[in-house]
């Protein structure tokens, strides 16, 4: 066996966009962190998935990223907080759940990105309306005049 003398190294490993990456991929990485190395996934299981070709590895479950995986119960914990927030009970702010073992879920409310009108379907879909836009409209409004765009109509969106 190939050994690159790196086994159980680092002390901290980055996976950058691992919403999309499928969940092998996502282990290789691990292989080479010191058993109490502080692992970072960074992504957004709600968009771009893992793109699975074989159909064995559907049929085994090899559709879902490892981020998604992990961050399974979030979304019924938010749920819950939603619940407690319209009877009046919950924190005001909360944006995190620590999970089982000291892991933590941190969810993004604040999107430099994109448009209001644009973000708000799927902040009401999948983020419980908590994401909105932040974004500038020097940035946002920065293509209205353009000639090619399908609706001219658009900056009326509310």
């Amino acid at each position: 066996m190939f050994s690159s003398g790196l086994e159980k190294h680092f002390t901290h490993v980055f996976i950058d966009e691992s919403g999309e990456a499928l969940e092998p991929e996502a282990l290789i990485p691990l292989q080479s962190a010191s058993p109490d190395a502080t692992v970072v996934f960074s992504g957004d299981p709600k968009q771009l998935g893992p793109i699975v070709r074989s159909p064995l590895a559907l049929k085994y479950g090899l559709n879902r990223s490892l981020l998604e995986r992990l961050v399974d119960g979030f979304d019924e914990y938010m749920a819950e907080e939603e619940e407690k927030k319209a009877k009046g009970e919950a924190e005001e702010g909360v944006s995190f759940f620590c999970g089982k073992k000291g892991a933590v879920v941190i969810q993004l409310r604040q999107s430099y990105r994109a448009h209001q009108a644009i973000l708000e379907s799927y902040s009401r879909l999948f983020y419980f309306g908590r994401l909105t836009s932040y974004a500038s409209p020097t940035i946002t409004h920065s293509l209205l005049g353009w000639s090619l765009l399908p609706n001219p109509e658009v900056h009326n969106i509310s």
